[in-house]
This record gives structure tokens, sequence and C-alpha cells, in this order.
């Protein structure tokens, strides 16, 4: 199972190395950017969810978003 999934990472990414090669365009820093973009949008997201829940002490919130809260 781990062999598959190395080589289904492995496939995944030539295949991103290649098309950026082709088009000369930088795809990998432009998912790596908008993947960090995404992470930070469900880090508030649940930050916020799981305060409205109650669980506010188990969270450590940005001093801007605990204000907001």
């Amino acid at each position: 199972m781990a062999l598959l999934l190395q080589a289904r990472a492995t496939g995944a990414m030539g295949y991103v190395f290649t098309s950026s090669f082709l088009i000369r365009e930088n795809i990998l820093a432009l998912v790596l950017i908008n993947s960090g973009f995404f992470v930070f949008l469900l880090h508030l997201l649940y930050s916020v969810f799981l305060t409205r829940l109650g669980m506010r002490t188990l969270l450590r919130l940005p001093r801007w978003l605990d204000k907001a809260l």
C-alpha cells in the first residue's frame, strides 16, 4: 500500500513538473501559495466554529480574532 501511495505521489509531482516546464509557468509555487491560503482560511473557520461550541480554552486564537469574537 505504501509503495502504491509513493508511486502515485511521484506520478503527480512528475505531471506538475512536466506541465510547468511545457507551459513555462511555476505551477508548483502557485499550488503551494493557494494551499497555504486555504489552510489559513480553514484554521480561522475551525477556530470560530469551535469557539462557538464553547471550546475556547482549547484554542490559541490570534489577538485580532479573539477581539472580534
